[in-house]
């Protein structure tokens, strides 16, 4: 093993005890936040350089560009972050949730999500642009129901987390599926308070569950889009046994396909190479342009403004990759490549630095305000910040999410104090 590939690795083992460790104490966002952007920035990108000759066809720009800009990005992103993210708060106790109000703010959330659910399907117009907001509150009720006591709640979990699985399964697109589990699975164990061994054996468990799904989701997505068979568990399960006993056993792990592939789809390095080659050689510095559109298109609704920009927009990733998408397939250049194009080279570390302060900031405030007064608000967490841990995804969508997110929160909060649990107090 080589020094460098030594160094990341080593580097990601880090993190992932530290998370671990996190997860037994709060919601680790921040260290999400930091593993996230870590593997889909430096480790896909570095196997794709290094040892994959097929990946030095994909990566748009030689090793020592794409890195001399990526490592420090991430770097003065991460500063940012942590240098302003104490809270000087208490440590949260979970022991202060009220079982009952809790049931009650979970079940509100859930009424409202499939309110809202009906609402898509019967098509009412002035209620659509919220459906894409409130599709996950069922989730965010499911977190509440885990700090109850009920038998029924947790038949309730189960329901709507198999409906979820039906969803993807018959759409062969799984993300959702993951990322939401993942974040329940945190709650759970805040709940039961697991010991770190127990979190350990369930990450260790996780990981080879996510490679093999990878690993047949092309060939799966064939026969479900080609309407062959429908989408099931049966069909992945068919699909990843067919896979194996093709698979040769003196292969190695990191180099079977399964692998291979899931480090391809974590790959936003691709994306950005593209950007680094296609800005300014073709495109010129937009001088912060972008990032202005993508805050104000945030902060007024599309009611008001219907033609305003739209997330994952295909003509801006090919204006700045110079990559032809076809059909509905969705890119985007991501947060690194999106302050790239925005402020340049060195200008872009300033502003990354400064986007990490607004992350602390935000969710300092959050923290101090509303969850240290009373827990129960920690579910909120990752509905908020959701589309900050996915990397794949630009500033707009995140910045977007966060500010209908809170207008959401707000909204339901007041709601939910004034008609629901007129007892709850908070100071």
């Amino acid at each position: 093993m080589d020094s460098n590939l030594f160094l990341v690795i080593a580097t990601l083992l880090v993190l992932l005890v530290l998370l671990i460790y996190k997860s037994g104490k709060t919601y680790p966002l921040l260290i999400l936040f930091a593993i996230t952007y870590f593997v889909q920035y430096i480790i896909a990108p570095y196997f794709f350089y290094f040892h994959y000759p097929a990946g030095l066809k994909v990566m748009s720009v030689n090793v020592n560009t794409y890195f001399s800009f990526t490592i420090p990005a991430l770097l003065f992103l991460f500063a940012g972050v942590y240098l302003f993210s104490k809270s000087g708060g208490q440590p949260i106790n979970f022991r202060d949730i009220d079982p009952k109000q809790v049931s009650r703010y979970g079940w509100f959330l859930i009424v409202i999500s499939f309110f809202f659910d009906a609402v898509a399907f019967l098509q009412i117009p002035f209620l659509l642009p919220l459906v894409s907001f409130t599709i996950y509150l069922k989730y965010v009720g499911c977190f509440c129901l885990v700090f109850t006591q009920s038998k029924l709640n947790i038949l309730v979990i189960i329901l709507i987390y198999t409906r979820l699985m039906i969803g993807v399964l018959a759409a062969g697109v799984f993300v959702d599926f993951f990322i939401w589990s993942a974040y329940l699975f945190m709650f759970v164990v805040l709940r039961y308070r697991f010991s770190f061994l127990t979190r350990l054996f369930t990450f260790l468990l996780i990981i080879p569950i996510i490679t093999t799904v990878q690993g047949v989701k092309k060939e799966y997505r064939d026969v479900v889009w080609s309407e062959k068979e429908a989408g099931s568990l049966e069909l992945l399960l068919e699909l990843s046994e067919q896979k194996r006993t093709e698979k040769n056993q003196a292969e190695n792990y990191f180099e079977s396909s399964s692998f291979v592939r899931t480090i391809g789809r974590l790959n936003q390095g691709w994306h950005l190479s593209m950007t680094l080659n296609h800005v300014p050689r073709y495109q010129p510095f937009m001088n912060g342009t972008e990032l202005f559109t993508d805050i104000t298109a945030s902060m007024i609704p599309r009611f008001i403004a219907e033609g305003k920009k739209k997330v994952n927009d295909k003509e801006k990733f090919e204006k700045y990759t110079g990559h032809h998408i076809y059909g509905n397939t969705a890119m985007s250049i991501g947060v690194l490549g999106d302050f790239y194009i925005n402020f340049g080279f060195w200008g872009s570390f300033i502003a990354l630095f400064f986007l990490g302060v607004f992350v602390a900031v935000v969710l300092k405030y959050f923290m101090n305000r509303y969850v240290y007064t009373n827990p129960l608000y920690l579910v909120w967490i990752p509905f908020l910040f959701s589309y900050l841990i996915r990397a794949n995804n630009e500033f707009y969508i995140f910045f977007n999410n966060l500010v209908k997110g809170l207008i959401l929160f707000f909204i339901i909060d007041y709601l939910f104090r004034k008609f629901i649990d007129k007892q709850t107090q908070r100071h």
